[in-house]
């Protein structure tokens, strides 16, 4: 005869507490470096880079440009287009930060990372990195990217 506690058991073992462990992992994984101090201050413009790669056809993705660029645009930065930074100043060039982010996304694990590098000379400035366990449950990559806008949100002492 089947016993309903072995059962139950079994499955919060196999099933249940994974997932919760899941969940409480990923809301403690977002980090930031800044190359020094106050490194950041020379800065008033930024241009946010899309993958080269794109988003190879998944729309989901696009919710990490849509969170990274909000995070720019509260900062004290002004946001340069894409197609708009040849018109810049030379001098205006010299302080623009250009955002590049990456997304890798397995079974397991969703990481964004971005890179504020300078313009001029593509020397990174500051890395922030987001990440989310909570692949299974889909849109772990937005979940991320929310990490990610946070860290940058950080870096500019914006929302303390």
């Amino acid at each position: 005869m089947l016993d309903v506690k072995k059962v139950i058991c079994k499955v919060w073992v196999l099933v249940v507490a994974p997932l919760v462990a899941a969940c409480l992992a990923s809301c403690v994984m977002g980090r930031s470096s800044v190359a020094g101090p106050g490194l950041l201050d020379g800065y008033d413009y930024a241009v946010l880079k899309v993958p080269e790669s794109g988003y190879g056809g998944r729309a989901d993705l696009a919710c990490v440009q849509s969170e990274i660029f909000s995070a720019l645009d509260a900062t004290r930065l002004d946001m340069v287009g894409d197609m708009s930074v040849g018109d810049l100043t030379e001098a205006e060039k010299r302080r623009l930060l250009v955002v590049r982010f990456t997304v890798s996304l397995d079974d397991e694990v969703a990481v964004v990372s971005a890179t504020l590098a300078d313009y001029a000379t593509g020397r990174p400035v500051a890395t922030v990195e987001g990440s989310s366990s909570e692949v299974l449950l889909g849109g772990g990559e937005c979940r991320a990217a929310a990490k990610v806008a946070r860290e940058i949100r950080k870096l500019f002492g914006v929302g303390e």
